[in-house]
């Protein structure tokens, strides 16, 4: 009796220890296979992003140096007003809201509007004017459209002293571009530069929206974005839950990609898989144990 004791006591012992190691395997496998395929998610919508975006900017640029090496376009000699009458022809084609064009001083022709206007006092105008380079502006809203945009100025044949040529494209392009989704858990948003001076980022309140992320330190995020370094870091959002913020610039524009992936989100369906296995594993080690058990009750009998 005190033998057949022992034995079940064994077999009980080893049951356990082998319920343990399965339980630990499966745990660190689960969390393996998740660790990886978050980083391939990541992965995976970033490029997807980057291109939906890219393919946008890349469609107005493209445009704006076409027109901008036209000659009629670019040629001095004539008025703003007459030069801006060979632009509409691509806005109709190209079915963009505003597109304009100015000289050195800022006084611009466009095509929503048969008045000259000065953009001289507008950001974008004169950071194309004195970086000699493509800009980007923040949000504007357009009267045209009852919506916002931005406006993209590249310089005359990258020349500045012969002026700017713009286009508007739309914030709901844009925000379609962002709104890919291989996984609900992520969600997509831009940031805009950081505003000289005053050590604070453009659009900032995107991240603070509904105190979503009261805990982010602005000032570091600012640091950050001005050395262009590609950072994440994990918040508490107002839901209690855990998310990780990924920031890296965005190619040929002066934004910033964060992509919020939603932990809680993304292993709450995930982790029924380890709670099934589990369960597997004790059930499995519980029909071992009790035919083991009814073994040696039989070899006890028989004995």
């Amino acid at each position: 009796m005190n033998i057949s004791h022992s034995i079940r006591k064994k077999i009980t012992q080893y049951i356990l220890l082998c319920l343990s190691l399965l339980i630990i395997f499966n745990i660190t496998y689960w969390s393996y296979n998740q660790y990886s395929s978050i980083n391939n998610l990541l992965t995976r919508n970033r490029t997807v992003t980057e291109n939906n975006v890219a393919t946008i900017i890349s469609k107005h640029t493209n445009l704006l140096t076409a027109i901008s090496n036209d000659d009629i376009v670019k040629n001095p000699s004539l008025l703003l007003s007459q030069r801006i009458e060979f632009v509409r022809s691509y806005q109709e084609a190209f079915n963009i809201e505003i597109l304009g064009i100015s000289d050195i001083n800022g006084n611009a022709a466009t095509t929503y509007r048969d008045s000259m206007e000065n953009i001289n006092y507008r950001s974008y105008f004169k950071q194309a004017i004195q970086q000699n380079k493509l800009i980007i502006s923040n949000l504007i809203y357009s009267p045209i459209s009852n919506s916002y945009i931005y406006i993209i100025c590249i310089p005359f044949s990258s020349s500045s002293n012969d002026g700017v040529i713009f286009a508007s494209v739309s914030y709901a392009e844009i925000k379609k571009a962002l709104a890919y989704q291989e996984n609900t858990s992520i969600k997509n948003n831009i940031l805009n530069e950081c505003i000289a001076g005053n050590n604070n980022c453009r659009n900032i309140n995107i991240l603070k929206s509904d105190k979503l992320y009261s805990s982010l330190d602005n000032n570091k995020i600012s640091l950050n974005i001005r050395n262009k370094k590609i950072f994440s870091y994990h918040a508490i959002n107002s839901n209690h839950q855990l998310e990780l913020l990924t920031l890296r610039p965005l190619k040929n524009t002066p934004w910033y990609l964060v992509s919020t992936l939603n932990y809680n989100q993304y292993l709450n369906e995930r982790f029924i898989f380890v709670i099934i296995n589990i369960l597997i594993s004790i059930l499995t080690s519980v029909a071992i144990g009790y035919y083991l058990m009814k073994k040696n009750r039989r070899y006890n009998i028989t004995y």
